[in-house]
């Protein structure tokens, strides 16, 4: 799937092993969802894991990642 913002089109990928079982029909008509309660409301697929703790033992935290595009930011200079 992709996100399409009003200056890009932005690619989704699925940081985990498994399958999407469920999408949110409601971002389709409030994409602001995404940004306002992206771990409530704003969600965005459901998915049934395969190897969640092989998965997890290569997954960023929420605060690691941040930083990673933080960095990534300011070495593309935007």
């Amino acid at each position: 799937g992709s996100i399409e913002t009003m200056k890009t089109v932005i690619g989704l990928t699925m940081p985990v092993s498994g399958k999407i079982i469920g999408f949110n029909p409601e971002i389709e008509t409030k994409p602001e969802y995404i940004n306002q309660d992206p771990y409530g409301t704003g969600w965005i697929y459901r998915i049934q894991l395969d190897d969640w703790a092989g998965d997890q033992a290569v997954l960023l935290t929420a605060e690691s990642y941040m930083e990673l595009m933080k960095d990534k930011i300011a070495k593309d200079g935007r």
